[in-house]
């Protein structure tokens, strides 16, 4: 099975062609406009507002001040929102070994987290479902 992955220019609904071999596929595609999926997160002991991500899905923290250091991720999702799981890359983009995992017993915490690889070059992404229109939205903390 191949994925397709395709970058949207604005908000809207349109058509997927693709086609394989001597067939052609048609995909209705709905692309909604970006939603932040907290209220807050809370890294380490850092509490951090969910407003930081009302307008960007992405914000920066000090590698220094994480490097090294085994930390807990918890977050507060809005309503309809639940996190899916996380990932974790370098700048290029390439996986990073890690021994994150989800609570047993609270699906918005992530242990076990632990910030490597240099300045800019760990990337925490954590990607939320929401349950009502299955829209996805990914969120990045990057270390620098």
């Amino acid at each position: 099975m191949k994925l397709i992955h395709f970058a949207p220019k604005c908000a809207g609904k349109t058509v997927i062609t693709t086609k394989v071999g001597n067939k052609t596929f048609k995909t209705n595609v709905t692309v909604y406009k970006y939603a932040n999926p907290i209220s807050s997160i809370k890294i380490g002991s850092t509490t951090i507002s969910g407003s930081k991500f009302a307008k960007t899905d992405k914000i920066y923290l000090s590698y220094d001040k994480y490097a090294g250091k085994n930390i807990n991720i918890k977050f507060n999702t809005k309503k309809g929102w639940y996190s899916c799981y996380t990932t974790v890359k370098d700048k290029k983009g390439n996986s990073v070994e890690n021994d994150i995992r989800e609570d047993d017993n609270n699906s918005n915490l992530f242990k076990g987290v632990r910030v490597q690889g240099g300045k800019g070059n760990y990337i925490l992404n954590i990607v939320f479902e929401n349950g009502k229109n299955k829209g996805v939205e990914t969120l990045s903390i990057v270390f620098k």
